[in-house]
């Protein structure tokens, strides 16, 4: 993308940001409403930078047309006249998307298999039913998840995990991480 520093009119708008954002670029303001209003201050921030000559990069979430969120990395530099003053602004905007979930997807496993590490070392501590059920209801409500998935039998000597529910939840949250 290009754009003009002092009118912010597009002079080149790459055909791929129709593709990325569900929509045709109409100017600045309607770029920044597709901006998530959580990144919106970070985008403006970067535009103010952007006509004063500075270099920026940025990742911000936007709101596609058919109601999915991107993530996008943003770089821009200036373009200066022969007198020195930013004539034009032009970019690279990268849709990240896929390795922003990619790299949550890592997280979350990761954080999963610590806590399965911690249960594991909590169960071969404790000496009771009840200290089992504790240690690893602990770490499961710790990921999120809700610590009823485990029981007692009738006597309270075993404890099972109700696989159907903590399933059901893992899927949840796998839903989540790909949005």
């Amino acid at each position: 993308w290009v754009t003009e520093s002092v009118s912010k009119k597009g002079q080149y708008i790459s055909p791929a940001y129709e593709k990325v954002w569900g929509r045709f670029l109409k100017d600045v303001d309607d770029f920044v409403e597709s901006v998530n209003p959580e990144d919106q201050p970070i985008v403006v921030a970067a535009l103010e930078k952007q006509k004063r000559g500075e270099k920026t990069e940025i990742e911000y979430r936007i709101k596609h047309t058919d109601g999915s969120v991107h993530w996008v990395w943003d770089r821009a530099f200036p373009i200066f006249d022969a007198s020195g003053k930013v004539k034009n602004v032009a970019g690279i905007a990268t849709d990240i998307t896929n390795r922003k979930q990619a790299h949550e997807s890592v997280r979350y496993s990761r954080n999963l298999l610590l806590a399965l590490s911690r249960a594991a070392e909590s169960v071969q501590r404790a000496r009771t039913p009840e200290e089992i059920y504790r240690a690893v209801g602990d770490q499961i409500k710790g990921l999120g998840f809700d610590a009823t998935v485990l029981t007692f039998d009738n006597e309270r000597k075993h404890l099972s995990l109700n696989y159907t529910t903590f399933a059901a939840q893992m899927i949840r949250a796998g839903e989540k991480l790909v949005g």
